[in-house]
């Protein structure tokens, strides 16, 4: 009995000492915290990019970003979605609505990173005004807001 007892208190020492405090952040919704040397850009859909592109080099073969990109000197270019494939039929799916959505391509998504001090929004800005760019936006940092309490 005493034995058991001895368990359950090691038990309940061990869930305490790796139970999880919640984690608490100050979240300005109309500022959010981004990274200053990373952009998000998306290519429109009709735009075609250089295969060595986000591989061996940063050249995407379209002379205006190509210059853009040697202004700001782009460190590396990475596939956000590195799995996406190229599809050229348009897929839609629809939504509990009934209404019925396109489903974007994600493999025109990159992630561009540059080291100079730069204000990131104003290549953001630069980049936006492209016509061969959909988007163009901050990499905006990403929290948990509720961790489980599960240690398993």
């Amino acid at each position: 009995m005493k034995t058991m007892y001895k368990v359950i208190i090691l038990c309940m020492v061990g869930m305490y000492l790796f139970a999880q405090t919640p984690q608490t952040f100050n979240l300005d919704p109309y500022n959010p915290e981004y990274d200053e040397h990373t952009i998000l850009i998306k290519f429109k859909d009709e735009v075609q990019i250089n295969t060595a592109f986000a591989k061996t080099s940063t050249n995407t073969g379209i002379p205006a970003l190509d210059q853009l990109m040697s202004k700001y000197e782009i460190e590396s270019v990475d596939k956000v979605f590195k799995n996406a494939k190229p599809v050229f039929a348009k897929r839609t799916f629809t939504d509990p609505n009934g209404d019925i959505h396109e489903v974007p391509r994600l493999d025109k998504v990159f992630r561009i990173k540059f080291e100079t001090d730069i204000d990131p929004l104003e290549v953001i800005e630069e980049l936006a005004s492209d016509p061969s760019v959909e988007y163009a936006e901050p990499d905006y940092y990403v929290y948990a807001m509720v961790s489980p309490d599960d240690p398993f």
